[in-house]
């Protein structure tokens, strides 16, 4: 079996940011817009370029820089890519004035994901449809984001004929304060005498049922999931609990293959795509391991207890990184070829 090393992953220079398109990210100041800047200046984005918006000002450093958050104006400045971040309630009346001051649109938020005129993408599962045209996209929630690309890749080279997925997911998926309310509940733990439940390479001391996440949850993620395969007649299970990880997914899938495909030469599929890295045989994906990198960690391939076309495999990734900021650069690097 091959195996990837662990060296650092560096994300792809994006045209748009060499260009020094004008961007605004709304919701600049929560979770997942600080990551959308943070990419966007890594990436070598001018700072002079960004336009930053949150519900209250406030600035941010970035290598010795301040960064001007400002509240939403009565008047929006023209731009030509807007990253939106902001509470669903936020984002479509604000998607509808960016649209019309001629601003192409990525929403983080899931809120146009749920509008049947907006394109739901990821890049390198299904934007071959974006064009010079395409002023709104929708992107999923981070958790589809992270497991899509190897369904889609499985999807691609066999077929996917049925698929179980069990995933826990981090405190991320409710933002900024879904993080803090953890490292609230550890502080308490620890102070209580129950450090103990935190020890251990996952660090997950609960597990709780969906309740404990978004209403309908595993049902929207299935949703989105077969919308960005084109796969609607896939059967497809989710089972997912909330558990006491802070940035990173774990996910553990079964899946019933269309055409035979044993662990070795999954591994190589996996091994050869930049999105992925495979980890050595033996260990398992951990969120710690995956925390700021922006690609899925894959491992532990196996096949399944149904014979030669069944195979099973575990996976994590950050959320913030791989889940929002890089998937909604890749996306905007398409939309941007047009501008």
């Amino acid at each position: 079996m091959h195996s990837t090393s662990g060296s650092t992953f560096r994300a792809p220079t994006w045209d748009f940011a060499q260009r020094g398109l004008r961007v605004q990210v709304f919701g600049a100041s929560g979770a997942r817009g600080r990551e959308i800047v943070l990419a966007l200046l890594g990436a070598g984005h001018p700072a002079g370029r960004l336009a930053l918006y949150a519900r209250s000002p406030r600035t941010l450093e970035w290598h010795g820089e301040r960064l001007c958050v400002e509240t939403l104006p009565a008047r929006l400045p023209p731009a030509e890519l807007a990253f939106l971040c902001t509470p669903p309630e936020v984002t479509l009346p604000l998607a509808a004035r960016l649209a019309a001051a001629g601003t192409r649109v990525v929403d983080l938020s899931g809120a146009l994901a749920l509008q049947p005129q907006s394109a739901l993408v990821l890049a390198g599962v299904n934007d071959l449809g974006l064009g010079a045209f395409t002023e709104q996209v929708a992107l999923p929630l981070p958790t589809t984001a992270l497991i899509a690309p190897p369904l889609a890749l499985l999807e691609r080279e066999v077929g996917l004929a049925e698929v179980d997925l069990f995933l826990v997911v981090a405190a991320a998926h409710h933002g900024a304060r879904g993080m803090l309310a953890l490292r609230e509940e550890r502080a308490r733990r620890m102070s209580t005498g129950g450090a103990s439940e935190l020890e251990g390479p996952l660090r997950v001391g609960n597990l709780r049922t969906s309740e404990s996440l978004s209403e309908g949850f595993e049902s929207r993620l299935g949703i989105e999931i077969t919308r960005l395969l084109g796969r609607s007649d896939l059967l497809l299970d989710v089972t997912a609990w909330a558990g006491d990880v802070e940035r990173s997914d774990v996910f553990g899938v079964k899946a019933l293959l269309h055409a035979p495909l044993d662990p070795e030469a999954a591994a190589e599929l996996f091994s050869c795509r930049p999105e992925f890295l495979l980890v050595p045989t033996g260990k398992t994906p951990t969120p710690s391991a995956c925390e700021g990198d922006a690609r899925l960690h894959v491992g532990r391939i196996r096949s399944g207890s149904r014979g030669p076309r069944s195979l099973c495999f575990c996976a994590a990734g950050d959320q913030l990184r791989a889940g929002s900021s890089h998937a909604a650069l890749a996306v905007a690097a398409r939309l941007a070829v047009g501008v």
